[in-house]
């Protein structure tokens, strides 16, 4: 029988054989535990990894007959995300005595937005009548009204008798609708086609509007009925949490190149502002390298332990 290996020639010993082995097996271990080490330790440069945050937004749907469009607001009122617009009551999870969704954190540009406070609130749109379309020269159109103020009907369940809200025409690239001021969907009238702009004007009474839309030649004209028969609701203030791998960063970090980058992204999605930077201490140049300083305020102590331990 020839032999299989060195060892069976006799050119190795056994017990340099078994020592090699065991040198390997270390070595793997080492390198095995570094890695795993290191993405402990290091942050990743890359925000898509980040793990999912989400606030649950619950509300007591108004005793009325129709859809609803919920927006979520941030601390100075403005609207940020338009979370639901003309949505099914099934469209939402249904509890014992309220409706919930949840929010993923993100604007309408699918950019994370800072944690901090914020509130959502909507109205819930009964169906109204869109009448028949015509259609008149761009010059015999009315100028149209920024903004028209209407009453609403009063929602039982909120103490607020007689709420009012100011509406304007809106577009998208498909559709044309009645909105808020701040944007927020309300009811689609009609499709856009080739307008280029669209106005807003008073019908006969305070229950009818007016929506003219127009390319520059022609102005389509259509009568929209019954807008006052809507609910407001509030869903109250919530805390939108920060994202769970900050918490893994250490409060103080140094980037350079790509993570520089990455660094003064999530100083944008911290403050919420590129300009304000009160999570980028500095920015100085090291030789060909741009070096930021992270402050990250979200910190756990276990972050701060990591970087300790890594020096």
């Amino acid at each position: 029988m020839e032999p299989r290996n060195f060892e069976d020639l006799g050119l190795i010993p056994s017990t340099s054989l078994d020592m090699t082995k065991t040198v390997l097996a270390l070595t793997i271990g080492f390198l095995v535990i570094s890695c795993l080490h290191a993405q402990e330790t290091s942050p990743s440069p890359c925000p898509s990894a980040t793990a999912a945050r989400s606030a649950r937004i619950s509300f007591v749907p108004p005793p009325l007959e129709g859809k609803v469009s919920l927006g979520v607001y941030n601390e100075w009122g403005q609207l940020v995300r338009v979370l639901h617009q003309e949505a099914e009551f099934d469209e939402f999870t249904i509890g014992a005595d309220a409706l919930s969704t949840k929010w993923d954190g993100k604007d309408d540009y699918d950019y994370d937005l800072p944690a901090g406070k914020y509130s959502a609130r909507g109205f819930l749109v009964a169906p109204m009548k869109i009448g028949a379309e015509t259609i008149t020269s761009a010059d015999a159109a009315p100028p149209g009204a920024s903004s028209i103020r209407i009453k609403l009907v009063a929602n039982p369940l909120e103490n607020n008798e007689r709420p009012t809200v100011d509406i304007t025409a809106g577009f998208d690239d498909d559709d044309v609708y009645l909105q808020t001021i701040d944007g927020l969907p309300l009811v689609t009238v009609i499709k856009r086609q080739d307008a280029k702009s669209v106005s807003l004007v008073a019908g006969r009474d305070n229950k009818n509007v007016i929506v003219f839309l127009s390319n520059g030649a022609n102005a389509r004209q259509v009568e929209v009925s019954g807008i006052t028969k809507m609910m407001a609701f509030d869903c109250g203030p919530f805390e939108l949490n920060p994202p769970r791998f900050l918490q893994h960063i250490p409060a103080r970090t140094q980037f350079s190149g790509r993570r520089a980058r990455w660094a003064h992204r999530q100083e944008c999605l911290c403050s919420g502002s590129a300009g304000a930077a009160p999570y980028q201490e500095c920015s100085k140049r090291k030789g060909e390298r741009t070096l930021i300083t992270f402050i990250n305020p979200f910190a756990s102590q276990r972050a701060n332990s990591l970087l300790v331990s890594a020096r």
